[in-house]
Protein backbone atom coordinates (compact mmCIF):
# COMPACT_ATOMS: atom_id res chain seq x y z
CA UNK A 1 0.00 0.00 0.00
CA UNK A 2 1.47 3.22 -1.12
CA UNK A 3 2.10 6.10 1.70
CA UNK A 4 -0.54 8.74 1.18
CA UNK A 5 0.44 12.11 2.06
CA UNK A 6 -2.50 12.74 4.94
CA UNK A 7 -0.58 9.94 6.64
CA UNK A 8 2.55 12.16 6.44
CA UNK A 9 3.77 14.90 9.23
CA UNK A 10 4.82 18.17 8.02
CA UNK A 11 6.26 19.64 10.92
CA UNK A 12 6.66 23.98 10.41
CA UNK A 13 8.96 25.93 12.61
CA UNK A 14 6.86 28.39 14.72
CA UNK A 15 7.31 32.49 15.51
CA UNK A 16 8.83 31.72 18.74
CA UNK A 17 11.65 30.08 17.07
CA UNK A 18 12.10 32.89 14.69
CA UNK A 19 11.91 35.47 17.85
CA UNK A 20 14.49 33.15 19.72
CA UNK A 21 16.16 33.94 16.59
CA UNK A 22 16.10 37.22 16.08
CA UNK A 23 16.36 38.28 19.71
CA UNK A 24 20.15 36.34 20.00
CA UNK A 25 20.89 37.91 16.84
CA UNK A 26 20.32 41.24 17.99
CA UNK A 27 21.70 40.20 21.47
CA UNK A 28 25.02 39.54 19.93
CA UNK A 29 25.21 42.37 17.07
CA UNK A 30 24.96 44.92 20.24
CA UNK A 31 27.62 43.37 21.94
CA UNK A 32 29.97 43.54 18.76
CA UNK A 33 28.63 47.12 18.04
CA UNK A 34 27.08 46.32 14.66
CA UNK A 35 24.62 48.48 13.75
CA UNK A 36 22.99 46.25 10.21
CA UNK A 37 24.05 42.51 9.57
CA UNK A 38 23.88 41.73 6.12
CA UNK A 39 23.74 38.09 5.12
CA UNK A 40 24.15 36.66 1.47
CA UNK A 41 21.61 33.65 0.46
CA UNK A 42 22.21 30.83 -1.44
CA UNK A 43 25.38 28.43 -1.38
CA UNK A 44 25.24 24.99 0.09
CA UNK A 45 24.05 26.17 3.91
CA UNK A 46 21.32 28.62 2.50
CA UNK A 47 22.07 31.32 5.54
CA UNK A 48 19.28 34.11 4.50
CA UNK A 49 16.64 31.08 5.38
CA UNK A 50 17.78 30.86 9.00
CA UNK A 51 16.24 34.56 8.96
CA UNK A 52 13.21 34.19 6.93
CA UNK A 53 12.25 30.80 7.09
CA UNK A 54 12.07 30.73 2.95
CA UNK A 55 14.84 29.61 0.71
CA UNK A 56 14.82 32.35 -2.51
CA UNK A 57 18.49 33.09 -2.66
CA UNK A 58 17.83 36.66 -1.30
CA UNK A 59 19.79 38.98 0.29
CA UNK A 60 18.62 39.97 4.10
CA UNK A 61 19.25 43.34 6.03
CA UNK A 62 18.73 42.79 9.60
CA UNK A 63 19.16 45.92 11.40
CA UNK A 64 19.86 46.30 15.44
CA UNK A 65 16.51 48.08 15.33
CA UNK A 66 14.10 48.21 13.02
CA UNK A 67 11.96 46.08 10.96
CA UNK A 68 14.30 43.57 8.80
CA UNK A 69 14.07 43.63 5.13
CA UNK A 70 14.70 40.56 2.37
CA UNK A 71 15.88 41.60 -1.10
CA UNK A 72 15.38 38.66 -4.24
CA UNK A 73 16.39 39.33 -7.68
CA UNK A 74 12.81 39.78 -9.54
CA UNK A 75 9.30 39.41 -7.85
CA UNK A 76 9.24 35.72 -9.30
CA UNK A 77 11.43 34.93 -6.95
CA UNK A 78 9.80 34.55 -3.59
CA UNK A 79 7.24 37.66 -3.30
CA UNK A 80 4.66 36.11 -5.48
CA UNK A 81 5.08 33.02 -3.81
CA UNK A 82 4.95 34.38 -0.32
CA UNK A 83 1.66 36.12 -1.39
CA UNK A 84 0.33 32.54 -2.24
CA UNK A 85 1.25 31.29 1.00
CA UNK A 86 -0.52 34.34 2.43
CA UNK A 87 -3.68 33.24 0.87
CA UNK A 88 -3.32 29.77 2.78
CA UNK A 89 -2.97 31.18 6.29
CA UNK A 90 1.07 30.69 6.11
CA UNK A 91 2.51 34.11 7.49
CA UNK A 92 6.28 34.96 6.16
CA UNK A 93 8.44 35.62 9.18
CA UNK A 94 9.72 38.81 7.20
CA UNK A 95 7.13 41.15 6.23
CA UNK A 96 8.95 43.71 3.64
CA UNK A 97 10.35 41.76 0.36
CA UNK A 98 11.62 43.39 -2.01
CA UNK A 99 12.61 43.28 -5.44
CA UNK A 100 15.54 44.76 -6.88
CA UNK A 101 17.73 44.11 -10.21
CA UNK A 102 20.49 46.11 -8.95
CA UNK A 103 21.09 44.38 -5.66
CA UNK A 104 23.54 47.85 -4.66
CA UNK A 105 21.09 49.85 -5.18
CA UNK A 106 18.87 47.78 -3.16
CA UNK A 107 21.18 47.97 -0.44
CA UNK A 108 21.11 51.60 -0.32
CA UNK A 109 17.22 51.93 -0.42
CA UNK A 110 17.32 49.77 2.38
CA UNK A 111 20.12 51.45 4.36
CA UNK A 112 18.16 54.54 3.82
CA UNK A 113 14.63 53.53 5.05
CA UNK A 114 16.32 52.13 8.27
CA UNK A 115 17.90 55.74 8.61
CA UNK A 116 21.47 53.28 8.31
CA UNK A 117 23.30 56.51 6.86
CA UNK A 118 25.92 55.76 8.90
CA UNK A 119 26.73 53.34 11.45
CA UNK A 120 28.67 49.72 11.40
CA UNK A 121 27.54 46.96 8.81
CA UNK A 122 28.38 43.40 9.60
CA UNK A 123 28.47 41.50 6.00
CA UNK A 124 28.43 38.07 5.84
CA UNK A 125 29.18 37.76 1.48
CA UNK A 126 28.45 40.43 -0.82
CA UNK A 127 31.88 42.32 -0.28
CA UNK A 128 32.18 43.36 -3.72
CA UNK A 129 28.95 45.45 -3.60
CA UNK A 130 31.01 47.52 -0.66
CA UNK A 131 32.20 50.17 -2.98
CA UNK A 132 29.38 50.78 -4.70
CA UNK A 133 27.06 51.58 -1.49
CA UNK A 134 29.35 53.38 0.13
CA UNK A 135 30.17 55.52 -3.01
CA UNK A 136 26.80 56.56 -2.42
CA UNK A 137 26.89 56.27 1.76
CA UNK A 138 30.42 57.22 2.79
CA UNK A 139 29.83 57.30 6.53
CA UNK A 140 29.50 53.46 6.82
CA UNK A 141 31.92 51.18 7.55
CA UNK A 142 31.94 47.61 6.69
CA UNK A 143 33.39 44.33 8.59
CA UNK A 144 33.07 40.44 8.67
CA UNK A 145 30.40 39.27 10.23
CA UNK A 146 30.72 35.76 8.97
CA UNK A 147 32.79 34.05 11.66
CA UNK A 148 32.67 36.70 14.35
CA UNK A 149 28.62 36.69 14.45
CA UNK A 150 26.59 34.14 11.51
CA UNK A 151 28.34 31.09 12.66
CA UNK A 152 28.08 30.95 16.54
CA UNK A 153 24.61 32.44 16.29
CA UNK A 154 23.57 29.59 13.97
CA UNK A 155 25.60 27.09 15.06
CA UNK A 156 23.88 25.74 18.10
CA UNK A 157 20.73 24.88 17.87
CA UNK A 158 17.43 25.13 20.11
CA UNK A 159 14.95 22.36 20.74
CA UNK A 160 12.68 23.33 18.00
CA UNK A 161 15.59 22.91 15.32
CA UNK A 162 16.89 19.90 16.92
CA UNK A 163 13.24 18.31 16.17
CA UNK A 164 13.75 19.71 12.82
CA UNK A 165 17.25 17.70 12.40
CA UNK A 166 15.47 14.76 13.54
CA UNK A 167 12.80 14.42 11.18
CA UNK A 168 15.43 15.56 8.41
CA UNK A 169 17.52 12.67 9.39
CA UNK A 170 14.34 9.95 9.81
CA UNK A 171 13.60 11.30 6.12
CA UNK A 172 16.96 10.15 5.02
CA UNK A 173 16.60 6.92 7.17
CA UNK A 174 14.29 5.95 4.90
CA UNK A 175 15.41 6.93 1.66
CA UNK A 176 18.71 4.84 2.79
CA UNK A 177 15.78 2.14 3.07
CA UNK A 178 14.41 3.03 -0.45
CA UNK A 179 18.40 2.18 -1.94
CA UNK A 180 18.41 -0.97 -0.43
CA UNK A 181 15.36 -2.05 -1.43
CA UNK A 182 16.21 -1.00 -4.92
CA UNK A 183 19.73 -2.42 -5.63
CA UNK A 184 20.37 -5.36 -7.28
CA UNK A 185 22.40 -6.63 -10.09
CA UNK A 186 20.13 -5.64 -13.53
CA UNK A 187 18.94 -2.26 -11.75
CA UNK A 188 20.66 1.36 -13.24
CA UNK A 189 22.21 4.11 -11.32
CA UNK A 190 19.03 6.27 -12.28
CA UNK A 191 16.89 3.64 -10.78
CA UNK A 192 18.27 3.89 -7.20
CA UNK A 193 18.63 7.63 -7.56
CA UNK A 194 15.00 8.13 -8.79
CA UNK A 195 13.60 5.71 -5.85
CA UNK A 196 16.42 8.37 -3.37
CA UNK A 197 14.65 11.26 -4.55
CA UNK A 198 10.99 10.13 -4.42
CA UNK A 199 11.16 9.10 -0.64
CA UNK A 200 12.60 12.69 -0.17
CA UNK A 201 10.01 14.53 -1.75
CA UNK A 202 7.32 12.55 -0.92
CA UNK A 203 7.99 13.41 2.83
CA UNK A 204 8.34 17.71 2.16
CA UNK A 205 11.92 17.97 1.61
CA UNK A 206 14.58 19.28 -0.71
CA UNK A 207 15.96 16.38 -2.32
CA UNK A 208 19.33 18.26 -3.24
CA UNK A 209 20.78 15.67 -6.33
CA UNK A 210 22.41 12.59 -4.43
CA UNK A 211 26.26 12.23 -5.06
CA UNK A 212 25.67 8.86 -6.34
CA UNK A 213 28.34 6.30 -7.90
CA UNK A 214 28.31 2.58 -9.07
CA UNK A 215 31.69 0.92 -8.94
CA UNK A 216 34.01 -0.71 -7.45
CA UNK A 217 37.87 -0.16 -7.91
CA UNK A 218 38.67 3.29 -9.17
CA UNK A 219 34.98 4.42 -9.83
CA UNK A 220 34.42 4.29 -6.18
CA UNK A 221 36.48 7.35 -6.41
CA UNK A 222 34.42 9.44 -8.53
CA UNK A 223 32.35 11.40 -5.57
CA UNK A 224 30.02 13.70 -7.37
CA UNK A 225 26.88 13.90 -9.22
CA UNK A 226 25.75 10.91 -11.51
CA UNK A 227 27.97 11.04 -15.16
CA UNK A 228 24.56 10.66 -16.45
CA UNK A 229 23.87 13.61 -15.20
CA UNK A 230 26.49 15.67 -15.86
CA UNK A 231 27.12 14.55 -19.08
CA UNK A 232 24.34 12.53 -21.80
CA UNK A 233 25.31 8.83 -21.13
CA UNK A 234 23.66 5.96 -20.08
CA UNK A 235 23.58 5.30 -16.44
CA UNK A 236 25.28 2.04 -15.15
CA UNK A 237 23.82 -1.18 -14.71
CA UNK A 238 24.15 -2.83 -11.01
CA UNK A 239 26.44 -6.34 -11.40
CA UNK A 240 27.14 -9.00 -8.96
CA UNK A 241 30.53 -7.76 -6.52
CA UNK A 242 29.46 -4.31 -7.20
CA UNK A 243 29.32 -1.11 -5.12
CA UNK A 244 26.63 1.03 -5.38
CA UNK A 245 27.13 4.72 -3.09
CA UNK A 246 25.20 7.57 -2.83
CA UNK A 247 25.40 10.29 -0.05
CA UNK A 248 21.97 12.00 0.69
CA UNK A 249 21.12 15.11 1.61
CA UNK A 250 17.83 15.53 2.76
CA UNK A 251 16.63 19.41 3.80
CA UNK A 252 13.99 19.99 5.90
CA UNK A 253 13.16 23.27 7.24
CA UNK A 254 16.33 24.74 6.37
CA UNK A 255 18.24 21.91 8.51
CA UNK A 256 20.40 19.53 5.85
CA UNK A 257 21.13 15.98 7.26
CA UNK A 258 23.17 13.04 5.45
CA UNK A 259 23.43 10.18 4.90
CA UNK A 260 26.35 7.91 2.82
CA UNK A 261 24.62 4.91 2.07
CA UNK A 262 27.00 1.82 0.62
CA UNK A 263 25.34 -1.04 -0.81
CA UNK A 264 27.57 -3.95 -2.03
CA UNK A 265 25.89 -6.76 -3.93
CA UNK A 266 27.51 -10.24 -3.16
CA UNK A 267 29.79 -11.79 -3.07
CA UNK A 268 31.60 -8.70 -2.08
CA UNK A 269 34.92 -8.00 -2.97
CA UNK A 270 36.97 -8.48 0.22
CA UNK A 271 38.42 -5.02 -0.26
CA UNK A 272 35.16 -3.66 -0.26
CA UNK A 273 34.58 -5.45 2.63
CA UNK A 274 37.80 -4.36 4.45
CA UNK A 275 37.44 -0.71 3.82
CA UNK A 276 33.46 -1.05 4.98
CA UNK A 277 35.34 -2.54 8.42
CA UNK A 278 37.95 0.40 8.49
CA UNK A 279 35.08 2.82 7.95
CA UNK A 280 32.96 1.13 10.79
CA UNK A 281 35.72 0.95 13.52
CA UNK A 282 36.70 5.01 12.57
CA UNK A 283 32.33 5.65 13.13
CA UNK A 284 32.35 3.74 16.34
CA UNK A 285 35.57 5.59 17.16
CA UNK A 286 33.82 9.10 16.73
CA UNK A 287 30.80 8.23 18.73
CA UNK A 288 33.03 6.68 22.02
CA UNK A 289 34.96 10.16 21.99
CA UNK A 290 31.93 12.65 21.16
CA UNK A 291 30.82 14.42 24.08
CA UNK A 292 31.16 18.63 24.71
CA UNK A 293 34.20 19.96 26.19
CA UNK A 294 36.65 18.23 23.66
CA UNK A 295 37.60 19.74 20.09
CA UNK A 296 36.65 19.13 16.54
CA UNK A 297 40.23 18.69 15.93
CA UNK A 298 40.36 16.11 18.48
CA UNK A 299 37.60 14.42 17.30
CA UNK A 300 39.77 14.80 13.55
CA UNK A 301 42.51 12.89 14.86
CA UNK A 302 40.11 9.75 16.90
CA UNK A 303 38.22 9.54 13.49
CA UNK A 304 41.67 9.00 11.50
CA UNK A 305 43.23 6.97 13.74
CA UNK A 306 41.81 3.55 12.71
CA UNK A 307 42.73 4.43 8.87
CA UNK A 308 46.32 4.67 9.53
CA UNK A 309 46.74 1.34 11.43
CA UNK A 310 44.72 -0.15 8.44
CA UNK A 311 46.87 1.47 6.07
CA UNK A 312 44.05 3.88 4.46
CA UNK A 313 43.46 7.15 3.86
CA UNK A 314 40.75 9.32 3.62
CA UNK A 315 39.17 11.11 -0.03
CA UNK A 316 36.51 13.08 1.23
CA UNK A 317 35.76 14.09 5.21
CA UNK A 318 35.70 11.87 7.82
CA UNK A 319 33.34 14.59 9.99
CA UNK A 320 31.90 18.09 9.79
CA UNK A 321 29.85 20.56 10.93
CA UNK A 322 25.72 20.71 9.98
CA UNK A 323 24.05 24.06 9.35
CA UNK A 324 26.55 25.66 8.72
CA UNK A 325 29.59 23.42 7.13
CA UNK A 326 32.14 25.34 8.52
CA UNK A 327 33.92 22.77 10.70
CA UNK A 328 35.52 20.47 8.21
CA UNK A 329 38.26 17.43 8.85
CA UNK A 330 41.30 16.80 6.48
CA UNK A 331 40.91 15.48 2.83
CA UNK A 332 41.97 14.00 0.12
CA UNK A 333 45.00 12.79 2.56
CA UNK A 334 47.10 11.11 0.19
CA UNK A 335 45.55 12.08 -2.98
CA UNK A 336 49.43 11.51 -3.92
CA UNK A 337 48.70 7.82 -4.40
CA UNK A 338 46.48 8.82 -7.08
CA UNK A 339 49.10 9.52 -10.49
CA UNK A 340 46.22 9.40 -12.66
CA UNK A 341 44.80 12.79 -10.78
CA UNK A 342 48.26 14.54 -10.47
CA UNK A 343 47.30 16.34 -14.03
CA UNK A 344 44.43 17.88 -12.61
CA UNK A 345 45.89 19.64 -9.89
CA UNK A 346 44.37 17.93 -6.76
CA UNK A 347 45.98 19.38 -3.50
CA UNK A 348 45.13 18.27 0.03
CA UNK A 349 42.61 19.88 2.29
CA UNK A 350 43.68 21.30 5.72
CA UNK A 351 41.78 22.32 8.82
CA UNK A 352 42.16 25.88 9.24
CA UNK A 353 43.38 26.44 13.07
CA UNK A 354 40.07 27.88 13.95
CA UNK A 355 38.24 24.77 12.86
CA UNK A 356 40.83 22.85 15.07
CA UNK A 357 40.28 24.30 18.23
CA UNK A 358 36.58 24.61 18.08
CA UNK A 359 35.09 23.01 20.95
CA UNK A 360 31.69 20.69 21.02
CA UNK A 361 29.03 22.10 22.86
CA UNK A 362 25.41 20.60 22.92
CA UNK A 363 23.26 21.25 19.95
CA UNK A 364 25.69 21.36 17.70
CA UNK A 365 25.18 18.91 14.53
CA UNK A 366 27.94 17.17 13.58
CA UNK A 367 28.44 14.60 10.33
CA UNK A 368 30.38 11.74 10.71
CA UNK A 369 31.15 10.48 7.27
CA UNK A 370 33.98 8.27 7.45
CA UNK A 371 35.52 7.05 3.84
CA UNK A 372 38.49 4.18 3.71
CA UNK A 373 40.91 3.99 0.67
CA UNK A 374 43.03 1.73 -0.15
CA UNK A 375 44.48 0.36 -3.76
CA UNK A 376 42.31 2.96 -5.56
CA UNK A 377 39.19 0.96 -3.23
CA UNK A 378 37.07 3.53 -1.34
CA UNK A 379 33.97 2.60 0.93
CA UNK A 380 31.88 5.90 2.08
CA UNK A 381 29.38 5.12 5.08
CA UNK A 382 27.81 7.54 7.76
CA UNK A 383 25.08 10.40 8.96
CA UNK A 384 24.05 12.68 11.19
CA UNK A 385 24.66 12.94 15.46
CA UNK A 386 23.88 15.69 17.96
CA UNK A 387 25.87 16.48 20.41
CA UNK A 388 24.02 16.33 24.00
CA UNK A 389 24.97 17.35 27.62
CA UNK A 390 26.05 13.95 27.94
CA UNK A 391 27.78 12.63 24.82
CA UNK A 392 25.98 12.01 21.27
CA UNK A 393 22.62 11.09 19.82
CA UNK A 394 22.70 8.95 16.54
CA UNK A 395 19.74 9.97 13.95
CA UNK A 396 20.97 7.58 11.34
CA UNK A 397 21.74 3.86 11.86
CA UNK A 398 21.15 1.79 8.01
CA UNK A 399 23.93 4.21 6.64
CA UNK A 400 26.75 4.11 9.23
CA UNK A 401 27.72 0.55 8.15
CA UNK A 402 28.12 -1.12 4.64
CA UNK A 403 24.94 -3.33 4.09
CA UNK A 404 25.23 -6.48 1.86
CA UNK A 405 22.52 -7.37 -0.94
CA UNK A 406 22.44 -11.25 -1.48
Amino acid sequence: MKTKTQNILFPMLSFHERDRRFNLARKMMAAQGVDCLIVAGGGFDEPDAWFTNDSHGGTVVFPLKGEPVYLVHRAIHGITATEVNRRRGILPWIENYQAWENLAEGLISAFKSLGLEKGVIGLAGHWSLVPAVTAKLPDLKFQDAMLPLLVPMTMFKSDEELAMARHSANIGEQACQAMLDVVKPGVGENEVVAAIAATILLHGAHANLAITQTGAGFASLAWGPPLWVIQAQKPPIITKSDLVQSEIFPTYAGIQTQQQMSVATAPVLPLVKEMGAVARRSYEEAIKFIKPGVTFGALCDVMKKPLDEAGCWNFTPLCHSMDPLILCSPMQTMVEELPDLKKYHTEKYHTPAFAREFVLKPGLILELEPNAVRDNQRVNLGGTVIVTETGVEELNHLSTRLNIKS
